[in-house]
């Protein structure tokens, strides 16, 4: 059996968002746009927020499931779709999935022109001053989420490792789904670690090591972002670092006054509104996932 939890890359929706009179489709494709302009993703159609499993009568008819295909299609635009599967759970409830696939040669839309993308376990809207940053992301490399080192937690500095930790277990900011989790499972969710286990480079730079982060194989581009008293920017600058230099400033500026983005000149994903992952953890600099935000 598998037990769905939101993430980053899963999303979870009621049967009746999809089906019925009180059915939201328009949002469904909001939700396909998310994740197309992220690393893709999955759509569960049929299992409430924070539960494990349908309801134990719940069937699923094939022509409404298709109906309901078709309509997303027709709202969406540059989004992949693959064909729907439907799924017995051991209760004997029914429910489907839609697999998401990322938007890797353009930026997906909604037929009425909504840009969104999916950072952590929500969607944004992209502004039309990040939509140039989002278009340069399509043909980037990936290097946040890269395992090149395969550099395990044990091999990390514990007194780093146990500081995020901390300090997201204590922000009033992150979600008790988020905080009662295993140490393991915060790490993967916020992409420090891997599903192998290893550091990915994200990791490293904020957990490893200064000889381990000394190996990082590309400079970084440190991009701060200042706002005012009523949460406006006014200030927005990117300096090319040293991965030892972006650490220090990372580390140094979580109880800074700007909001501070490092990510890998390749990527460019410097979006300043929308990229929050981090700093729901509590901290004020923030090392950008798959957004770098």
């Amino acid at each position: 059996m598998t037990n769905w939890i939101e993430n980053s890359h899963t999303e979870c929706k009621s049967l009746k968002k999809a089906i019925g009179q009180k059915s939201d489709v328009e949002s469904l494709a909001e939700t396909c746009v998310c994740f197309a302009n992220a690393q893709g993703g999955t759509l569960i159609i049929g299992i409430e927020n924070k539960q494990s499993a349908p309801p134990s009568k719940q069937k699923i008819n094939l022509e409404e499931m298709n109906k309901v295909m078709s309509r997303l299609r027709a709202l969406t635009d540059g989004v992949g779709l693959v064909n729907p599967e439907i799924i017995t759970h051991e209760n004997g409830g029914e429910y489907f999935i839609i697999n998401i696939l990322p938007s890797s040669r353009t930026i997906a839309t909604t037929t009425s022109g909504k840009v969104l993308i999916r950072i952590s376990d929500n969607c944004y809207s992209v502004s039309s001053e990040e939509l140039t940053d989002l278009a340069a992301e399509k043909n980037a490399f990936q290097w946040e989420l890269v395992v090149a080192q395969k550099i395990t937690l044990a091999q990390a500095d514990a007194d780093q490792i146990a500081f995020f930790l901390s300090n997201i277990k204590k922000s009033e900011k992150v979600s008790d789904f988020i905080r009662q989790k295993s140490d393991d499972e915060i790490l993967e969710f916020y992409q420090l670690l891997s599903p192998e286990g290893y550091l990915t480079n994200l990791g490293v730079l904020w957990l490893g090591t200064a000889a381990q982060r000394a190996r990082l194989s590309y400079p970084i581009t440190f991009q701060y972002l200042v706002y005012n008293d009523r949460e406006e920017k006014i200030r927005e600058k990117k300096i090319p670092l040293s991965p030892l230099q972006s650490y220090a400033v990372a580390v140094g500026n979580r109880k800074g006054s700007c909001r501070a983005n490092l990510c890998q000149p390749a990527n460019q994903r410097a979006f300043s509104g929308i990229g929050k992952r981090l700093s729901q953890g509590g901290h004020q600099g923030i090392v950008g996932q798959q957004h770098c935000s």
